[in-house]
């Protein structure tokens, strides 16, 4: 009975088709953003293990980035692995993010170097400090923000292969042995993260950058703008342009406009006259014009022509009142009122 239970079992494993097959870590990318870096790999069998690290070493009970470490693994529909973990970056050190499973390990690096200056007259070259004399063969890529590709590089056994996007052939002057990029002709959308990404069979160390470009004159600034920057500009100046005639034409117009007493002391003696004479026949009327006294010398000038204008009254014409005060008005209505009272 044994015996054929065995048998059994040996028939049923014969025709099962489970393969144990092991998915080595490949690649490990890592990236920063806001301080954060992020460190990934897929597609990995066994399940894989990631740990972080720092050179020159750090007490890792009170680095920030460990308390802030955050590792997730998922699982595909092949059943592979992906795992990615982020943490604070820690500026003064270059971060190391190692990836292992089973018996493979793979490690990336990253770190940031001090700002480089730049103009748009000056050639500028940016370092990119790996070293690579024990390398043999190596990949090596230049980024722009780090998604821009500018040029990648192949080295095998001390031969190089490089390749320059054309978007940057105009700037990109010469990569030197070292792996510096040298750039000239730079306007100020050219200021900004280069990354040089250096990548072997075992590693991948990523060196980050800034440039700023210092602008040589005014006319510098306006070549790094885009069009559409610069139609938003002249619209904008056009508009201001416009408010400003506006409120200049109407504080013209209000400054050109006579006042009242401007334009009573237009009136000559004999319009004057005449308008007294008819006040004086249809009584007081409030629609009539009257002229503000500004002063004594316009109230003793007053007097004066209502005496020649009045001279068959006599008396009766010395007898008008006159205002006392300054800018009280002369209605000659009044006066015709104050004589009949008389």
């Amino acid at each position: 009975m044994s015996v054929c239970l065995s048998m059994m079992i040996t028939s049923c494993c014969s025709m099962c088709n489970v393969y144990f097959v092991a998915a080595p870590v490949r690649l490990v990318d890592i990236q920063l953003s806001d301080d954060i870096i992020t460190c990934s790999s897929t597609g990995i069998y066994p399940e894989p293990k990631l740990t972080w690290s720092t050179d020159p070493p750090s007490d890792l009970s009170f680095d920030p980035g460990t308390i802030q470490n955050s590792t997730s693994i998922k699982v595909d529909d092949r059943g592979l692995y992906d795992i990615t973990s982020t943490k604070q970056f820690s500026r003064d050190r270059t971060n190391i993010c190692t990836v292992t499973s089973g018996t493979v390990e793979r490690t990336a690096t990253l770190k940031q170097q001090a700002p480089v200056q730049g103009s748009p007259s000056s050639e500028v070259s940016i370092p990119c400090s790996v070293s690579q004399s024990d390398l043999l063969t190596f990949d090596l890529t230049w980024t722009f923000n780090q998604i821009v590709t500018i040029l990648t590089s192949t080295y095998t056994n001390s031969t190089s292969q490089m390749y320059v996007v054309d978007k940057w052939k105009e700037q990109v002057q010469n990569l030197s042995d070292s792996g510096s990029l040298q750039l000239h002709k730079l306007t100020m959308v050219h200021q900004g993260t280069y990354s040089c990404e250096l990548s072997t069979a075992r590693d991948t160390h990523l060196i980050l950058t800034y440039l700023q470009i210092t602008p040589d004159k005014l006319s510098d600034v306006s070549d790094g703008l885009s069009p559409g920057s610069i139609t938003g500009i002249i619209i904008v100046a056009v508009i201001i342009a416009a408010v400003i005639c506006y409120l200049l034409r109407g504080f013209l117009c209000k400054s050109k406009k006579p006042t009242w007493s401007q334009a009573m002391n237009t009136i000559s003696p004999e319009e004057e006259e005449s308008l007294s004479a008819a006040a004086n026949t249809n009584g007081p009327n409030e629609n009539h014009f009257r002229k503000p006294l500004q002063n004594e010398e316009e109230r003793e000038e007053d007097r004066e022509r209502q005496q020649q204008g009045q001279g068959e009254e006599g008396s009766a014409t010395a007898d008008i009142p006159v205002a006392q005060t300054e800018g009280e008005d002369f209605d000659p209505g009044e006066c015709h009122q104050q004589l009949n009272v008389r």
